[in-house]
């Protein structure tokens, strides 16, 4: 499992934010969790995860976790 953390340090609020994370070589299945500020996360596409939200106010953050198999 691994932990994603997106903040918002800015003066004002962020728009149209996007969080990638390229997943590990030999990933079988991934799943991703929000757990935070509602981020809309899709399918691993290309080794790629991508989440997006309208918005994430100032001094605000969220966290996700990834879950992975891995092929050996």
């Amino acid at each position: 499992m691994f932990e994603v953390f997106v903040s918002n340090f800015g003066p004002d609020a962020a728009t149209d934010v996007v969080l990638s994370d390229t997943v590990p070589d030999n990933t079988e299945s991934t799943s991703i969790t929000d757990h935070g500020s509602g981020f809309d996360c899709g399918a691993v596409d290309g080794g790629v995860i991508n989440c997006t939200t309208g918005q994430l106010a100032r001094g605000h953050d969220s966290t996700h976790l990834t879950d992975h198999n891995y092929s050996q």
